[in-house]
């Protein structure tokens, strides 16, 4: 292949054009030029890729970013640009996004960050920087709170199955949520084998066992078909929920040999794990 170097078929300042760069192959309207302190590289007569006067690479455009000194811009500048930005400190690694719509600090609409010395990444909304999500070492937080204990620091949710201490029965409806460390769970115990002995009930198989340094939880409960007549309440204690209600003004707790057929447990509770 033959390399045309052409420096005569632009025009004033203008060493080519996209349609005929100054240096090219034998494809006419496909190479180099050179305009105004900039380099591009054009494809099929059109512009495709540039280094500005500023010394930014841009990439389906031919205008600068409106902010900042380094950047990839990619994109349509009539629509938005994205640009990319790594500090020469070495500490701070931003993405951001503009609005072409604006100039200077004002296009600034959002941004994502990198912090090396704390290993956080942030992202932040538009006009000067404000922060909404951080993801830091300790976990997720919100608003531009620093406090790693605000963090949150794992979300799940599924399922578990009861075990009751005495005997055995039917799960159904069990469903927990964690958000940090607070668990809210829900249960709906039916068909209980032992409806014969004076033990309390106790169902086993909570998702996370309550917190050490936190005596107790509780939350609401509604029973069916008792002998036992009480506003019902659970209550959570190590890896099991208890059952108590108050009628005449002392703690009743739910037995087995209270349970008559049909009988069914509703149940939900939150409350804080290590």
């Amino acid at each position: 292949m033959t390399i045309t170097i052409d420096g005569t078929s632009g025009i004033a300042s203008v060493d080519g054009s996209a349609g005929s760069p100054s240096v090219r192959g034998s494809d006419a309207n496909s190479g180099i030029l050179y305009d105004s302190d900039t380099v591009a590289i054009s494809t099929a007569g059109s512009e495709r890729v540039r280094v500005s006067s500023g010394g930014k690479l841009l990439v389906g455009t031919t205008t600068d970013a409106p902010y900042g000194t380094r950047y990839l811009t990619v994109g349509d500048t009539s629509i938005d640009d994205v640009c990319l930005e790594i500090r020469s400190s070495s500490t701070t690694g931003r993405l951001y996004f503009t609005d072409s719509s604006s100039s200077g600090v004002g296009a600034y609409q959002g941004e994502l960050t990198f912090d090396h010395n704390s290993g956080a990444n942030r992202m932040h909304t538009k006009i000067a920087g404000t922060t909404k999500i951080s993801v830091t070492t300790d976990g997720l937080t919100f608003n531009g709170d620093t406090a790693a204990a605000n963090a949150l620091s794992d979300y799940e949710e599924g399922t578990w199955t009861m075990n009751p201490h005495d005997g055995s029965c039917n799960t159904a409806y069990a469903k927990y949520r964690k958000v940090g460390n607070k668990v809210t769970i829900w249960g709906l115990a039916s068909s209980f084998s032992d409806t014969t002995t004076n033990d309390m009930i106790k169902i086993k198989g909570l998702p996370y066992a309550t917190s050490s340094s936190w005596a107790v939880s509780s939350g609401a409960a509604m029973v069916s078909n008792v002998d036992e007549e009480a506003a019902w309440n659970c209550f959570m204690s190590d890896d099991h929920v208890r059952f108590y209600g108050s009628s005449t003004g002392s703690f009743a707790q739910l037995r087995h040999n209270e349970l008559n057929s049909g009988h069914e447990i509703y149940f939900s509770a939150t409350y804080p794990v290590n």
